[in-house]
């Protein structure tokens, strides 16, 4: 290291320095107009804001209709029977039921009492019918 020569280094830099400067002042000044086109110009970002602001209003309009929905379909469902209520719907479904069915085996007894007895009556009539003169 005792060898390398400090001065002799700034000495070259400052002698090749006049030849860089030139192309990268150009590249600086290159760069610099290709940032300028990738950023919004403030008419533009003006333009955008207002889309954007009426897109939000839009917005806040559709969720306070959502929200006078979601109050509507709330009060219908607290309206609604809760699970008491239709446990006991079924328990009278059920009871219901019972008492049908009771009923349909009741109704097939009396259908066939009713048909031995016309049955019966038949076997009567007709006997009467063959001893009549």
């Amino acid at each position: 290291m005792a060898g390398f020569d400090w001065a002799g280094v700034f000495a070259f830099a400052k002698d090749i320095w006049w030849i860089l400067s030139v192309p990268l002042t150009a590249a600086a000044g290159i760069g610099m107009f290709y940032l300028r086109s990738q950023f919004p110009t403030k008419l533009q970002h003006d333009e955008q804001t207002k889309v954007l602001q009426s897109s939000i209003a839009a917005l806040s309009d559709r969720v306070a209709g959502n929200e006078r929905q979601v109050t509507r379909i709330e009060s219908d469902l607290r309206q609604l029977p809760g699970r008491q209520e239709y446990q006991a719907l079924g328990d009278r479904i059920g009871r219901v039921e019972k008492e049908v069915a009771t009923s349909v085996e009741t109704v097939r007894g009396v259908e066939k009492t009713v048909t031995k007895i016309d049955h019966t009556l038949g076997l009567i009539l007709k006997h009467m019918l063959e001893k009549s003169p």
